[in-house]
């Protein structure tokens, strides 16, 4: 079975037409598929039509962190195989079969994701595979197709949609709700799977999802609030204190950090006059916790003995 664990706070016609997307999923894998939605805030009248779609609600008192709803979604699952999706997307009828059926297949594979396109422009390409670059780390989306699709391409995480398998999710405890709440925890995710198990992540770029996200710079960046703003600028330290090496940590330090700041505080420069100043303060206040968390964090890493990992997946 497959289980998609989707978080869904204050979008209900979203979430409604993401839920009905999976619904329509043919042909089904072994065991089939349930739907867990774990939410907050949506009335009687919404929650009982989603029941009524057969999904399993995990109804939380207040909206939880991304990390922290997805592992509730997956501690009230039961599915072999945890498919995360965001509820602003729209998958193909055979996308999650052709994820489940790339993670059965294929025992080096530890993540599995779709081509992912805008849901307002459904031929373009949004994502399909992320790459870093060696010092700074900037993250490039795959956003051009091979004319001949492979059967699949390798990259190093995945947002949005994926797919991984209950065991190897377990067996790095989870998403890291404390270090990462929300942004980057999905390559965090990714980056631990792949250290324990020796696996790889791929895009299976047959399976195709639609996201509905904006095409505004300061949007696509999570520039919402000041809250997201925090967010975003403490990730990527705290990724880079956690992932990198002594040359990505000093790179970020002296340079990158500054380098980001300013493409991220340039396109605040659009916001409206309120959600500007917010979100400025915001950014700056995450560049200052994301400094002093990954200082910590670094130190942990050299304080703490390594755990020799198997350099290869079991057959």
């Amino acid at each position: 079975m497959v289980s998609v664990i989707t978080p869904s706070y204050q979008r209900f016609s979203a979430l409604l037409a993401c839920v009905e997307s999976v619904q329509r999923s043919s042909p089904l894998p072994d065991g089939g598929i349930e739907i867990v939605v774990v939410t907050s805030g949506y009335s009687a009248e919404e929650l009982g039509i989603l029941r009524s779609r057969d999904c399993r609600i995990v109804d939380v008192a207040e909206p939880l962190s991304t990390s922290q709803s997805r592992n509730m979604g997956a501690s009230s699952s039961s599915g072999e195989y945890l498919l995360f999706l965001d509820d602003d997307n729209v998958v193909a009828p055979n996308s999650i079969w052709l994820l489940w059926q790339s993670l059965v297949s294929w025992s080096d594979a530890v993540v599995v994701g779709p081509a992912m396109y805008y849901g307002a422009d459904p031929d373009r390409l949004w994502c399909a595979g992320v790459h870093r670059s060696r010092v700074l780390m900037k993250t490039t989306f795959r956003r051009k197709l091979p004319e001949v699709l492979p059967e699949r391409m390798s990259s190093e995480d995945l947002p949005n949609c994926f797919m991984v398998r209950r065991s190897d999710f377990y067996s790095v405890d989870e998403f890291d709700a404390v270090r990462f709440p929300q942004q980057w925890e999905e390559a965090d995710l990714a980056h631990r799977l792949v250290r324990a198990t020796g696996g790889s992540v791929y895009v299976i770029p047959s399976a195709r999802i639609w996201h509905h996200i904006e095409t505004q710079l300061a949007q696509r960046l999570h520039l919402r609030n000041g809250g997201r703003a925090y967010l975003c600028a403490r990730g990527r330290a705290m990724f880079t204190a956690t992932h990198g090496d002594w040359l990505q940590w000093v790179a970020y330090i002296v340079a990158a950090q500054w380098m980001f700041a300013g493409l991220y505080l340039g396109a605040a420069l659009g916001l409206p006059t309120h959600q500007r100043d917010s979100v400025v303060r915001g950014y700056l206040r995450g560049l200052r916790a994301g400094f002093i968390d990954g200082w910590n964090a670094r130190i942990e890493r050299r304080t703490t003995p390594k755990v020799k990992m198997s350099s290869q997946r079991p057959r």
